[in-house]
């Protein structure tokens, strides 16, 4: 996967992690904290569980285990996305 070359924090230049990216870190348009909170702790549990099933490093993970990690990617993303909507909810 190729890492997006956009800022993710104010001030420091890097790539995005597979995480940052999967969240849509940057995107907050109320700038709301809360928010902010919530996509980063996502972000941050995503790139932990994509690490444990490496893909570039020549092992080759079982088909249970890279379906149990694209389960848990899928479920952090959608808990995610619900938690911003409760949170930003009116």
């Amino acid at each position: 996967m190729e890492e997006s070359t956009n800022q993710p924090t104010a001030g420091v230049a890097r790539p995005f992690t597979p995480g940052e990216e999967a969240v849509g870190i940057t995107f907050n348009p109320a700038n709301r904290e809360d928010v902010a909170v919530v996509k980063k702790l996502c972000a941050d549990l995503f790139d932990i569980v994509e690490k444990s099933v490496p893909a570039e490093d020549g092992t080759i993970p079982t088909a249970r285990k890279r379906k149990m990690r694209d389960s848990a990617l899928e479920a952090i993303i959608t808990a995610q996305m619900w938690a911003v909507k409760v949170i930003t909810l009116k």
